[in-house]
């Protein structure tokens, strides 16, 4: 990860604080490039479909909350992390790094049973 990936998390998980502005997306972009290679470690989450790039971005998109969670960052505000990656990062990604089967129900929500997105 590159060094402003790595200060955005750092910061999220350590201040306490509640980013705003490009730091909110800076700390939502950081929380889902990292869980976007976690998921490519994760065998199962990239077997039996195509597009691994697109599994692992949808796959990350619904990891921010969770892992935000798991370094101390509120639950509110790990919420507004993963709408601001859903919402405003994740649009602005590059084409491939998008699966169009991403969404609530979709064959790539790892939820299927709860309608809680991402």
């Amino acid at each position: 990860m590159a060094p402003g990936l790595c200060e955005s998390r750092a910061a999220l998980a350590y201040t306490g604080e509640r980013p705003s502005g490009v730091a909110r997306l800076d700390s939502a972009f950081a929380v889902a490039v990292l869980m976007h290679e976690a998921a490519h470690l994760d065998e199962d989450c990239l077997t039996g479909l195509a597009g691994a790039e697109a599994r692992a971005e949808c796959w990350a998109a619904q990891r921010v909350r969770p892992a935000a969670r798991r370094v101390g960052v509120p639950g509110g505000v790990a919420r507004d992390l993963a709408s601001a990656f859903s919402e405003e990062v994740d649009p602005t990604l590059h084409a491939r790094s998008r699966a169009p089967l991403c969404r609530n129900g979709g064959p790539l929500d790892v939820r299927p049973s709860s309608d809680v997105w991402p």
